[in-house]
């Protein structure tokens, strides 16, 4: 009381540098210090970001280690390593870092995957690395390719076939740990990456066991907001795509009648053959139990292209 009000000086924030690192500031409890230290990078001014990065990787050498057969660390303590792994990933790849290798960015999201199993995050971003992958050594045109290549066996044909394969599991694991309240863009975009590989890749055996397994595992309403690019893949000229859409589409028709069956009843016209038949052998399921449901559809799908 009776002090003069301190200098505006005073009143500024301290400076980024305040904590350099984990080590300067052993009694911070760790979640706090996490939080400045993303605050930090996304502050984005001078040169925050790179303070950020290297506090980070203190950190992370310090209290991101792989899992031990007796490890120390609290639940809590691992998920904030692993939210530390996926943040350092992340902003290695904005920064355009030298060491933004294919290499570091798996080992940086695997080890959050590692230390804490549910975490969308790490699934996701792993799945993306395993995905720009493949669709960077698919984008090699033939031309890039040359003669010889045309007439040999692609010696990178097995790592992409198991990059594919790792890129599914990753997003089936990332879709069903999406919660309920969980935006509907954010799993609709692993959704529509899932079903490019499956549409692209569908037709070699391990993509198309990854496939029967995830979809087994993954709630039949996941799929609703994608039925009519499923079905749109009912002509697919792969017998095992063909077989993924089949299998998909019937598991939807049966327990969700009304959501598949006038999808079901346009797509049964089809010019395309391979899609009407597809779509008809769907019908013909769905008739076994609801078979004045079908014939309604139809009933409404033959009047509205009557009266078009």
């Amino acid at each position: 009381s009776g002090q003069p009000p301190p200098p505006c000086g005073a009143l500024r924030p301290a400076e980024p540098r305040a904590a350099a690192s984990w080590g300067d500031a052993p009694d911070m409890q760790p979640d706090v210090w996490l939080a400045y230290t993303v605050a930090m990078w996304e502050s984005g001014e001078g040169g925050a970001r790179d303070d950020a990065l290297s506090r980070l990787r203190g950190y992370l050498r310090e209290r991101g280690g792989p899992l031990g057969p007796a490890d120390p660390r609290s639940a809590t303590e691992r998920c904030l390593a692993a939210s530390g792994w996926v943040h350092l990933g992340e902003w290695t790849l904005a920064s355009a870092a030298p060491a933004a290798g294919e290499a570091s960015l798996l080992e940086h999201f695997r080890r959050a995957a590692e230390l804490d199993p549910a975490s969308c995050a790490a699934w996701h971003n792993l799945a993306m690395v395993h995905f720009d992958h493949v669709r960077c050594t698919c984008w090699r045109s033939e031309d890039e390719l040359g003669e010889h290549h045309r007439h040999h066996p692609d010696p990178g044909a097995t790592d992409t076939e198991e990059r594919v394969v790792a890129a599914l599991e990753c997003l089936f694991r990332c879709i069903s740990l999406r919660p309920s309240s969980s935006p509907t863009g954010h799993t609709q975009q692993d959704i529509l990456t899932l079903l490019t590989l499956a549409f692209e890749h569908g037709e070699t055996e391990g993509a198309a066991a990854a496939l029967s397994r995830g979809l087994a595992d993954t709630p039949a309403e996941t799929w609703l907001a994608v039925v009519p690019q499923v079905i749109a893949r009912l002509g697919s000229e792969s017998e095992r795509v063909r077989t993924f859409v089949l299998s998909l589409l019937s598991t939807l028709a049966e327990r969700h009648p009304q959501g598949l069956v006038y999808p079901l009843t346009v797509a049964a016209t089809s010019p395309l053959r391979a899609q009407a038949t597809g779509a008809a052998h769907v019908l013909a399921h769905l008739r076994r139990g609801r078979d004045v449901l079908v014939e309604q559809a139809q009933l409404v799908a033959a009047e509205l292209v009557q009266a078009s």
